[in-house]
């Protein structure tokens, strides 16, 4: 990523994850037992007689990313974006690598691009890896 397109990203919330390094995954078996014991809904992980309420206070302090009180607009598959369709591949899905390209292919000065596949490229790799 070139010096110009860091510096942007450095004076967004995304900046930390600049800092994050190669990682492996955790055992697919930890990982299935963590999921067996979350409930999404009432955000909570039980184990036996204990649990963990996760907060947003507490997401936005371990992950370091912005939150706000605005709903999240979810397209259908079928609904047109323009900021969607510059993500996609040939057979017409959002891909990381895509995201990839888009963001070494943009222009330095298009800070408007560069924050958006950059966060695109987090939230797919690192906060929500698998969405």
């Amino acid at each position: 990523m070139s010096p110009v397109k860091r510096a942007i990203i450095v004076k967004t919330p995304f900046k930390h994850l600049l800092n994050v390094a190669s990682f492996a995954a955790p055992p697919m078996e930890l990982i299935e037992y963590v999921v067996k014991h979350t409930n999404p809904k009432l955000r909570e992980f039980r184990h036996k007689t204990r649990s963990i309420l996760f907060t947003r206070d507490m997401v936005v302090k371990v992950l370091v990313v912005p939150s706000s009180n605005r709903p999240m607009v979810y397209l259908k598959r079928t609904q047109q974006s323009e900021l969607r369709d510059l993500f996609k591949n040939d057979k017409g899905r959002a891909t990381i690598v895509k995201a990839i390209e888009v963001l070494e292919n943009c222009a330095d000065a298009d800070e408007a691009l560069v924050v958006q596949s950059f966060g695109l490229i987090a939230f797919a790799t690192v906060l929500c890896p698998g969405t």
